[in-house]
């Protein structure tokens, strides 16, 4: 174990060449929505609940499961300015053995320069991990892991070091940085459990960079790995809206982050107050829907889904919903007022905003086919 922990290592000697800051898209200067874009969710649509315009991908490439087009690309990055997004958060896995790397360096980055969009990277670092998970025995549950485990400890900080060196230093003139440091986004971060606290807190000794984790709980009294965990993490960003009774009621969900997203602020600003100069950045999302029913293993045996699909009933609740993050971020500050994060082309979960296509739908779930989506998201969250 020594030895595979100092292989994962190697290159982190040549730290000192590192620089102490990155200047580069400063955060605070950036306005709208922030976009979740995905590389490795080509269209299929038997699998899909979403289907994207075909401008937006060829109908041609359907069936090869193929990646959006360097055109294609451009005309989401069109519509994507044109409806207001300020910047995108790219879903990476630096995983040498999983492909996101290549098909953003292929497509993306390819073009960044044209494309013009500001980005930041989403780490990747729950599925097709190279960590190692603290129990894998409890099937479709989100997985845990022990980051006092050396291990756990060198891959994560390898991730960085790679993504720092071959994403961040290249395509600095696009990247977010808050306060000379280059953010990175980390999902699901309450689940990363042991002393995580202090390997984040090595890896911003060593990097320029910043983690938006996350989190929207109150850690529990006397849970001292879960509190240093927020301490050691420069902002929160809940990455969906919880169904957590499996209801499949948007209505419900919605208000129910809401309430959460009180406490979570009210506890952020008592930590404030004890601590001087230690402000976090509390970013919302902005959820349209949920439905992974027809994604491969996403059902039970008997064919039901697992997750019930989660959709507002009107367009008038979607509005609602919107309504009220905007009402929440800039007159009752619960929020901080950048984004809100919003999916725009994800398509298997259900969520994506991206212009689509229409297809026979319950009258009880509202789809907003077309640019129905786009347009609340407009109307509320663009500059």
């Amino acid at each position: 174990m020594a030895f595979l922990v100092a292989v994962l290592l190697v290159g982190h000697a040549s730290l000192a060449t590192l620089p102490d800051r990155v200047d580069g898209q400063e955060i605070s200067n950036l306005y709208g929505w922030w976009a979740a874009i995905y590389s490795n969710w080509p269209f299929v649509p038997q699998q899909s609940t979403v289907w994207p315009v075909s401008s937006l991908s060829t109908p041609s490439a359907w069936d090869a499961a193929l990646p959006q087009s360097p055109a294609e690309l451009r005309r989401s990055a069109e519509q994507l300015n044109e409806y207001g997004s300020a910047l995108d958060i790219l879903e990476f896995n630096p995983n040498p053995e999983y492909p996101d790397f290549v098909r953003w360096k292929q497509g993306y980055l390819a073009q960044v320069d044209r494309l013009g969009r500001v980005f930041m990277l989403g780490y990747e670092h729950i599925n097709g991990t190279r960590l190692r998970q603290l129990d894998v025995s409890t099937k479709n549950a989100t997985p845990t892991f022990d980051m006092s485990d050396p291990y756990n400890r060198a891959v994560f900080t390898q991730d960085v070091d790679f993504m720092f060196r071959e994403v961040v230093v290249p395509y600095i003139d696009y990247y977010v940085t808050m306060n000379g440091r280059a953010v990175i986004y980390l999902w699901n971060t309450e689940n990363m459990l042991g002393d995580f606290a202090s390997l984040l807190n090595e890896i911003k000794a060593r990097y320029p960079v910043a983690f938006i984790g996350s989190e929207t709980h109150k850690p529990r009294d006397g849970d001292a790995a879960a509190t240093a965990r927020v301490d050691a993490l420069d902002g929160f960003m809940a990455y969906s809206v919880l169904d957590p009774d499996n209801e499949g009621n948007y209505s419900r969900a919605m208000t129910e982050q809401y309430w959460s997203s009180v406490v979570f602020r009210d506890f952020l600003r008592a930590y404030e107050a004890q601590h001087p100069g230690r402000y976090r950045l509390f970013i919302p999302t902005f959820q349209a829907a949920f439905d992974d029913s027809r994604y491969p293993g996403r059902s039970n045996a008997d064919g039901s889904p697992k997750t019930v699909p989660m959709y507002p009933r009107s367009r008038d609740e979607l509005f609602g919903a919107a309504q009220a993050i905007k009402t929440a971020m800039s007159q009752q500050h619960i929020y901080d007022a950048y984004g809100p994060m919003v999916v725009y082309n994800e398509l298997f979960e259900g969520a994506a905003v991206i212009e689509s296509q229409p297809y026979p739908a319950p009258p009880s779930q509202y789809h907003g086919f077309g640019l129905g989506r786009l347009a609340i998201v407009k109307q509320f969250f663009a500059p």
